[in-house]
């Protein structure tokens, strides 16, 4: 018995996954208790994405994969943007703090910097105040 692997996702789909999710990142991210939001529409809106991303490469992807890779993208995204921001808050010298790529960027605007810095003027759990400001573009897309 052997079971066959799916194609890897180009970088063109990541970015429409990416794309797509921001779309539609109301229905996605809401609580059930905030208006329209059900899991009906929730189901929909993942099973429109997987629709959409298939379509770039005709590999056709389920909602099962595709929320695999949004979770993988998002977890990957938030690595990079942690490593970007310890990297501009230490001192000396060394090399420059790595930068993040556009997909990267728009992956930490949905999810916003508490989730890679923490809250603005908390404590972290080693007692110290955590940085307000970040040189790494942390939360903000840029426009080209």
């Amino acid at each position: 018995m052997s079971t066959k692997r799916s194609q890897h996702f180009s970088k063109d789909e990541v970015a429409v996954l990416v794309n797509e999710v921001e779309r539609r990142k109301k229905v996605i991210f809401g609580r059930h208790d905030q208006g329209e939001v059900t899991n009906q529409g929730k189901k929909r809106a993942w099973e429109e994405i997987a629709e959409t991303v298939s379509n770039v490469t005709g590999v056709r992807r389920d909602i099962q994969t595709i929320k695999k890779k949004w979770s993988d993208v998002k977890s990957l995204a938030k690595k990079k943007a942690a490593r970007c921001h310890r990297s501009a808050i230490q001192t000396g010298g060394g090399p420059p703090a790595p930068r993040l790529d556009e997909v990267d960027e728009k992956v930490v605007s949905l999810l916003g910097t508490e989730a890679i810095q923490g809250v603005p003027g908390g404590i972290d759990s080693t007692g110290e105040s955590v940085i307000e400001e970040s040189e790494c573009n942390l939360g903000q897309t840029t426009s080209t």
